[in-house]
């Protein structure tokens, strides 16, 4: 019981903290395909299977929650730069427990005014079972090919979106 209870206190910690910002991970995935994950638009209703087959760009795909600050920080930044990442696709995932909160996160950021930027919602929970996210923003970074290049936890700096996009 006292490891259950050390364990849920080191994986919220985790989850919660961002003090150094993003950090590139390693997660054995590396230089494979990019699966295909099977989700729902935010209606839950509408199927969508990522990748895109019609994308030919890098694909950026970043595991978030709507109310999660170090996501919106995140969110803003790439929003902020759109102009400078016109060739990468932004696929925003979250879980379907999230749903309440996405309509405020999509006017927020205006996310429909980006023909780039597509949110999903997890419903059958395929990215998390395929990467294990431990904290968010959890980014996995494609290249126009589908290969995985990079991963990264935490809230990505300007620099570090716009160099992982130039892959």
């Amino acid at each position: 019981m006292k490891h259950i209870l050390a364990y849920i206190l080191l994986a919220t910690t985790i989850a919660c903290s961002n003090k150094n910002g993003a950090q590139i991970i390693k997660t054995g995935k590396e230089g494979t395909d990019m699966p295909t994950f099977n989700m729902t638009m935010t209606d839950t209703i509408t199927a969508i299977s990522i990748p895109l087959s019609q994308n030919q760009n890098n694909s950026f795909l970043m595991y978030f929650s709507p109310t999660c600050p170090y996501c919106k920080m995140e969110t803003r930044r790439i929003i902020n730069n759109i102009e400078k990442l016109k060739k990468t696709s932004f696929i925003f995932i979250t879980e379907k427990k999230h749903i309440k909160n996405i309509n405020k996160f999509i006017s927020e950021f205006k996310t429909k005014n980006f023909s780039n930027i597509s949110i999903a919602v997890d419903t059958g929970r395929a990215f998390i079972k395929y990467f294990r996210p431990m904290q968010m923003p959890f980014s996995a970074i494609y290249d126009k090919n589908k290969k995985l290049q990079q991963v990264y936890v935490g809230a990505m700096s300007k620099n570090s979106i716009l160099n992982a996009c130039k892959i």
